[in-house]
């Protein structure tokens, strides 16, 4: 019984360490996207930044505020 007890508490505790483990493949699609929507933008592209961006975005600014942008640009 106590073996079990143990078992569980083990079990439990080392969850949240499983579920917090990155996602490396993720990460590196996320700053590819990234990299290539602020290429897009810095080269005024706006086509590209069109077909990557979706409905409902919102923008996280440096200075840490939102901007919703509620249709995706123009694919001109």
């Amino acid at each position: 019984m106590r073996t079990a007890i143990l078992l569980a508490f083990s079990i439990l505790l080392s969850a949240p360490v499983i579920a917090q483990t990155p996602d490396t493949t993720l990460q590196s699609e996320l700053e590819a996207m990234h990299a290539k929507w602020f290429q897009a933008f810095d080269g005024g592209d706006g086509a590209t930044m069109g077909q990557m961006e979706k409905d409902n975005l919102i923008l996280v600014m440096p200075e840490a505020t939102n901007r919703s942008v509620t249709r995706r640009r123009s694919a001109s």
